[in-house]
């Protein structure tokens, strides 16, 4: 298959995902948004647990996209600006920097304490506007020179609860912690209680269900206590 219409015909296809098609072009990405991907079905499946009914089509997650952007340029994080969208076309600013994974994983232990402080700030002023990212890993983040980009808010929650809320600040421990800086990470992030509370509950449900030692369930323990005050 060619490129597709509207997209410059030497447009490179970098990511053919479970959601949409994506192409880079000098200076910009080309997101061509499928009408209802799997992840759309899991994100509508999730919120039927919440007893809301909402459909994560195309159209809910193209204005998603957009409102988000407002949204996240009100709070320390900054995002792609969006330069034009046509139908199920959104084409963004292309942001050239490294993901928040490879970032964490080669920095230094201050780098990564002042990037947890800067995820900190960056989500409780997103949470405090009622909205959550619902895929806060590290790798929807770009670190350029001193910002921190947030990326990708297609299935973003708008009317946040709690719970959502939560999750952002579990899966962003989780991603961090496949990295060696976690320590320092968390020492900056300085994780609430109920988001240590539910990574211990998921680790007896590992172990449990998957027959994991006991002795990593310690050490995990240990690795998720909060950071004391220094």
């Amino acid at each position: 298959m060619g490129t597709p219409k509207n997209i410059p015909e030497d447009a490179v296809n970098v990511e053919e995902g479970l959601s949409n098609k994506v192409y880079f072009h000098e200076d910009k990405v080309y997101k061509i948004y499928r009408f209802f991907p799997v992840p759309g079905l899991y994100a509508s499946l999730l919120e039927l647990f919440r007893g809301r009914l909402i459909f994560y089509g195309r159209n809910r997650r193209i204005r998603n996209s957009i409102k988000m952007a407002e949204l996240v340029r009100k709070t320390g994080f900054e995002t792609a600006e969006i330069l034009k969208q046509e139908g199920r076309l959104i084409v963004f600013e292309r942001i050239e920097g490294v993901s928040g994974f490879e970032y964490l994983s080669n920095c230094t232990e201050e780098e990564a304490s002042e990037l947890g402080f800067d995820m900190r700030q960056g989500l409780e002023e997103l949470h405090d506007m009622d909205v959550a990212l619902k895929d806060a890993r590290l790798s929807n983040f770009i670190i350029k020179d001193e910002d921190v980009y947030s990326i990708d808010h297609e299935y973003s929650s708008l009317e946040a609860g709690k719970l959502f809320k939560i999750l952002d600040e579990l899966t962003l421990l989780s991603s961090a912690r496949q990295t060696s800086n976690y320590h320092a990470f968390k020492k900056g992030f300085r994780p609430h209680k109920h988001a240590v509370l539910l990574s211990i509950i998921t680790a007896f449900y590992h172990v449990i269900l998957f027959n994991r030692k006991w002795s990593r369930l310690k050490n995990l323990w240990r690795s998720l206590r909060p950071a004391r005050q220094s």
